[in-house]
């Protein structure tokens, strides 16, 4: 397959590029149930959700192909150094490093931040509530927060270090397995992490694996994200039950 390289290439670019995006979405939709609760329901209604996903692949897959067959820059796999790489035309350079490293850095970093003011907002609502609840329950709603935010916040690392050493560390390296490890097992091991990092953070998700149902928790035993018996669309909950939803149906948007 090696002679449809730059085509197997351009497809896990797509890949890439639309986990990072509907990472996004998925911060905006926390972010808009916290700030906006009352106006939620219609802004991320199940049509307006599809039509939000439908533009991000639509995007996505065009601007693939403007950048990587029109404007004919390729990332072909390199033999011998068993990685992908971009071919050295100054078009394809420059889309490298502005519409691959740079955005998809500036994208994580935007994540981190709508993920921190979104908790920030909900741990600012429970101390203005704090009268009304125990202190355990508080304490417990706080563990919770945290340990969203070293979720978010571990997940956003990952990808920025799978990012620089690709781009950055990998041109410092002759050796073809050094080379190797911080591009193609980098590349694969974001991904296989970032969805170990949920899995090891949510209860929920750990007690539907049987091999994992003995690992300690990582963070508190309730956390922010949905119950494995709720798997109703979001909205579909809300709506049936026509008030603002909760904080941990909200993080599990």
């Amino acid at each position: 397959m090696k002679s449809y390289s730059q085509y197997c290439g351009q497809t896990i670019l797509i890949c890439y590029d639309l986990t990072v995006f509907l990472h996004l979405l998925i911060s905006l939709n926390r972010m808009c149930a916290i700030f906006l609760p009352l106006r939620y329901n219609k802004i991320f209604s199940y049509d307006h959700t599809m039509i939000a996903i439908v533009f991000v692949f639509v995007l996505e897959i065009s601007s693939s192909i403007y950048f990587y067959d029109i404007q004919t820059c390729r990332l072909f796999y390199a033999d011998d150094f068993y990685h992908f790489v971009f071919t050295t035309e100054p078009i394809c350079l420059f889309i490298a490093w502005y519409t691959d490293f740079m955005r998809n850095v500036s994208i994580v970093i935007i994540i981190v931040t709508l993920d921190i003011v979104t908790v920030t907002k909900v741990h600012i609502a429970r101390k203005t509530m704090s009268e009304m609840i125990t202190s355990e329950t508080a304490k417990r709603r706080r563990d919770q927060e945290v340990n969203f935010l070293r979720q978010a916040c571990l997940q956003a690392i990952v990808f920025v270090l799978e990012l620089i050493t690709y781009f950055v560390l990998e041109p410092k390296f002759e050796n073809k397995w050094m080379k190797f490890f911080l591009t193609t097992v980098a590349w694969v091991g974001v991904h296989c992490i970032d969805g170990f990092i949920t899995i090891l953070f949510n209860r929920e998700f750990r007690v539907l694996i049987p091999c994992l149902k003995g690992i300690t928790t990582i963070g508190p035993t309730e956390t922010l994200f949905t119950t494995s018996s709720s798997r109703m669309h979001f909205n579909q909950r809300v709506d049936s039950r026509g008030h603002p939803p909760t904080t941990a149906e909200i993080y599990g948007a």
